[in-house]
């Protein structure tokens, strides 16, 4: 077996473990975005840099950002993210098949633009979930008295 048929072959599994992962993840933030746990249905939280305590609904304005809206359409760009690696990952498969110059060259500029787009959209949710407000809404801040689920469990963590 040739060196560049091993190489094919390796590169074949990797863009198919690739479009399984991609499969999978668009499936979990399905759920997270449209599905059961909508966090915009399912919990909101205002916080602000005035304050310690998170409050579920805008009453005064110290509490300024919604984090759970700005976390819903970080949930929501991740999803459309792996959309477009799923597409990318179709366009692979399809190359395999054809050895189109064209499908590769798009899939690969798709591909970088994607990767760059996910950098940058990995640094905004870090920078968002370990600021002063992610940290409020996370109950980084709430000791178990203050806690406003109504089941009295542990504020969930964003």
């Amino acid at each position: 077996m040739r060196f560049i048929d091993k190489v094919r072959q390796w590169s074949t599994c990797i863009m198919i473990s690739r479009l399984l992962l991609a499969i999978a993840m668009c499936g979990i933030l399905w759920v997270y975005t449209f599905g059961h746990y909508d966090l915009l249905q399912t919990w909101s939280c205002y916080a602000g840099n005035g304050s310690n305590l998170a409050s579920v609904s805008y009453r005064e304005p110290i509490w300024t950002t919604n984090v759970a809206g700005e976390w819903y359409i970080i949930f929501l760009v991740a999803f459309f993210t792996w959309a477009i690696t799923i597409f990318t990952g179709i366009l692979h498969v399809i190359f395999i098949f054809t050895t189109s110059k064209c499908i590769i060259t798009l899939a690969l500029i798709i591909d970088f633009m994607n990767l760059c787009f996910s950098l940058s959209w990995l640094c905004y949710s870090t920078s968002l979930r370990f600021n002063h407000k992610g940290l409020v809404c996370a109950g980084y801040y709430l000791d178990s008295d203050q806690w406003h689920a109504a089941d009295d469990k542990a504020p969930y963590l964003i």
